[in-house]
């Protein structure tokens, strides 16, 4: 088996279409999303035995801000990693992929995947696989008919969305045009939360790269926007990557009539399962997302490196990420959002 970097997109897609292990995020789309927003040089691997596809890997390097140089597959997104027929073809991608983060200087290859992987005899080659799991996706089953579910549903969910709509908040859904309405929403809170704000050419980029499998969801309390979230579908599945509510309106929860929205759509478009996105477990987002009657399915940060190097740490808990979180709060609003899409690009998270 041999494993090459490929620029045969067509071929690509139609692989990571026909795998059941595939996610939206394999999709060669997703290589011009992050040339084209942070000018990430990408790398994307393919595992071919006898003139055909076995498995694939996207990479793209981060350099660092607070983290050493590194391949990211892939990074700023919910997941990625080896999308593989087999154990030997994931074992062959993850290997070159050692290789070519040595040539373009990475310090580390981290692996954002949804199966655990073990990489034989790394050690042979003066590497190792180290794992971390501490985080989930939150998935909820769907019904066709979203009264079931609503019927499922906790008391207090559905009283926190009844709250929503006797508080005059109402949703809208649409495509681009409803961009600049997420973005206000989105970089503001995103600011509240000490973290540097993506680019709004990334999520440009997106929607040009993806408009059939992306919608936007608006929350308003009168004209003004209180909160706004964008829904990926892909092979029955919906998944939130992006959500945010402005805290002005949180005694109103927004949010809850947003989830509740993008699950009723799910539901209508006959998909299976509704993913609210990763979460790291026992925070607070992950309280939110579990009160639906979402199940955690375990997610594998997996960091393949030199066997004398320590793992970085995967919560960006580290005193230089505190710093940071602590200053950005206390940023206006212009500087956040001026400053923060030139840091963004250099944090894989």
């Amino acid at each position: 088996m041999k494993v090459e970097k490929t620029c045969d997109c067509e071929a690509w897609d139609r692989y990571v279409r026909g795998s059941d292990r595939s996610e939206h995020y394999h999709l060669s789309g997703w290589k011009a999303v992050l040339e084209n927003s942070y000018g990430n040089k990408t790398v994307y691997l393919e595992a071919i035995e006898n003139g055909e596809i076995r498995g694939v890997l996207p990479l793209a390097l981060v350099r660092g801000f607070y983290l050493a140089p590194h391949l990211a597959s892939l990074p700023y997104l919910s997941w990625a990693g080896v999308c593989a027929d087999d154990v030997e073809a994931a074992d062959a991608l993850v290997r070159e992929a050692g290789r070519w983060g040595r040539r373009v200087g990475a310090k580390y290859v981290e692996l954002h995947n949804t199966r655990q992987l073990e990489v034989a005899n790394a050690s042979a080659d003066g590497q190792k696989l180290v794992t971390s799991s501490d985080k989930v996706a939150m998935v909820l089953p769907l019904d066709r008919d979203p009264e079931v579910l609503w019927n499922g549903f906790k008391a207090k969910v559905r009283n926190q969305v009844k709250k929503a709509t006797k508080s005059g908040l109402r949703v809208e859904v649409g495509g681009a045009e409803f961009l600049p309405a997420f973005y206000a929403v989105y970089s503001e809170n995103m600011r509240d939360l000490g973290s540097p704000v993506h680019s709004k050419r990334f999520f440009e980029s997106v929607l040009q790269e993806f408009p059939g499998d992306l919608r936007l969801f608006v929350v308003y309390k009168d004209t003004r926007v209180a909160g706004a979230a964008i829904l990926v579908t892909y092979k029955g599945s919906a998944e939130v990557p992006w959500a945010s509510s402005r805290r002005e309106f949180l005694q109103h929860c927004p949010n809850n009539l947003l989830y509740w929205e993008m699950i009723r759509y799910a539901c209508r478009q006959g998909l299976q399962k509704f993913d609210f996105g990763r979460s790291t477990q026992g925070t607070g987002t992950y309280r939110f997302k579990k009160q639906w009657g979402s199940v955690p399915n375990p997610l594998y940060w997996q960091y393949f490196l030199p066997r004398d190097a320590r793992a970085p740490d995967p919560t960006r808990g580290g005193l230089k990420s505190r710093i940071l979180v602590s200053v950005w709060r206390k940023l206006p609003l212009g500087v956040a959002n001026a400053v923060g899409p030139r840091l963004r690009g250099h944090i894989s998270a």
